[in-house]
């Protein structure tokens, strides 16, 4: 069997990249390369944006932040993991399960 937990690694990362709400600001005409953390406030502020559109991006933020909180842990368990001998088939449906309930955490 193939162990593809190593693999899974830079999906995570991909996934902690694509939670970022900067595409989606950019998008809605908000910028901000000085200080991209106040962009939602910015937005609330100019009542350009929908209350709902700035609820899922705070979600996202949020989502986003916590991605980039986990992904040294996940990391450090693949490794450990595969380092003490832990078989392969449960490091595999370990890390697909992460990243798969990651997915859908996010979106």
């Amino acid at each position: 069997m193939i162990n593809i937990s190593y693999y899974i690694l830079p999906l995570v990362h991909l996934q902690t990249l694509a939670a970022s709400i900067r595409g989606a600001t950019v998008r809605l005409g908000f910028p901000n390369n000085v200080n991209p953390r106040q962009v939602l406030d910015e937005m609330e502020k100019s009542g350009k944006v929908k209350p709902k559109t700035l609820e899922k991006l705070r979600r996202r933020q949020a989502a986003h932040e916590n991605c980039f909180e986990n992904e040294a842990i996940f990391i450090g368990a693949v490794i450990a993991g595969n380092h003490v001998g832990l078989s392969t088939k449960y490091m595999n449906i370990m890390s697909v399960s992460y990243f798969v309930l990651r997915c859908i955490y996010i979106w």
